[in-house]
């Protein structure tokens, strides 16, 4: 009786932790996705930023035009920090679970 105790609660523990590596990973997939999209549209406003400048040199452009798109790069400079941390927090939260999971 102790002993199917003990099997049914280990089981139950296995279980749960096998949930949730399997929850944490496609966070972790869900983190990566986010900062590639991130990085990638950082790139392409840091880009649109320089042909802007450009433009305003030539006086194609207002200033308002230059500082708006000046904006939005810092903003997806903002998320892309973000959205990196993210990703990196849920990462080693799964080799915290791992090292805790080596340890029983």
């Amino acid at each position: 009786s102790q002993h199917l105790i003990f099997f049914v609660s280990n089981s139950f523990n296995l279980i749960f932790f096998i949930k949730t590596i399997i929850f944490i990973k496609s966070k972790l997939k869900l983190a990566k996705a986010d900062y590639k999209s991130a990085k990638t549209q950082y790139e392409l406003l840091s880009e649109i930023l320089k042909a802007q400048d450009i433009k305003y040199d030539g006086d194609a452009i207002t200033i308002d035009d230059l500082l708006d798109s000046n904006a939005k790069v810092n903003i997806a400079y903002a998320k892309m920090i973000s959205s990196k941390y993210e990703y990196l927090k849920v990462k080693y939260y799964i080799d915290y679970l791992y090292e805790k999971g080596e340890e029983k």
